[in-house]
């Protein structure tokens, strides 16, 4: 979600559900990461956009944080938190991006709502 987005709602609904699964699932070697990706630049917003539209509304859409970028080098597993999944757009350019720098990172992905169509 865009700093803008934030702002406009005040919350980061993905951030909230992900630091609450966070709290209840935790471990020692776990670590609570909300900003890990950046958005690189604006993008429309997905609600009226086709499949095919969304795909490339995202493209190359996110960026891992430079502050992570030495977190760790090898095996690691990446919990993605999408609020509604639609398409998966989304989740898989953030998978995308987090792949480019961690090859071995295992992401996986929850989401609170699955759109079908």
């Amino acid at each position: 979600m865009s700093s803008d987005d934030v702002v406009k709602r005040r919350y980061n609904q993905a951030a909230l559900l992900a630091q609450i699964i966070y709290k209840n699932i935790k471990t020692e070697t776990m670590q609570f990461l909300p900003d890990l990706l950046l958005k690189t630049r604006r993008t429309k917003k997905q609600n009226q956009l086709t499949q095919e539209q969304r795909k490339t509304n995202v493209k190359r859409a996110f960026m891992l944080n430079p502050k992570y970028t030495e977190l760790s080098m090898g095996p690691i597993n990446i919990l993605l938190i999408d609020d509604v999944m639609t398409t998966g757009s989304t989740v898989n350019e953030c998978s995308w991006a987090i792949k480019k720098k961690w090859p071995k990172a295992n992401v996986y992905i929850g989401c609170c709502a699955r759109v079908l169509k």
